[in-house]
């Protein structure tokens, strides 16, 4: 499980980029068992613009403040694994959890 501080939607598709601007997004990497596991970090506000000037008719969760993708790739082949099952949990600053199963 991983702890984050922020309330949270998931994903675990990659959206691309946005046409004629740079998303602002945080990305951190781990390695689990063989796994790499990369983690992109977006506000809502920038998720919502990069998902409109995508044409997308999705939105953010209501009640969130953040998106989270999660990427997985095989660290010897560097195939993405598209499969898998994901279970996140997620600690805001006052304490109080959240466990997520992210969308595929």
């Amino acid at each position: 499980m991983f702890s984050g501080q922020v309330s949270i939607s998931l994903a675990q598709h990659s959206h691309g980029g946005t046409s004629g601007s740079a998303m602002k997004m945080d990305t951190r990497e781990v390695l689990v068992e063989g796994t790499k596991v990369t983690f992109q970090i977006m506000a809502n506000d920038e998720h919502r613009k990069m998902l409109k000037d995508m044409k997308m008719k999705e939105d953010v969760e209501v009640g969130t403040s953040h998106n989270i993708t999660v990427l997985l790739k095989d660290e010897k082949t560097q195939k993405e694994i598209t499969n898998a099952e994901i279970t996140m949990k997620v600690v805001d600053p006052k304490g109080k959890d959240q466990i997520k199963t992210l969308q595929v």
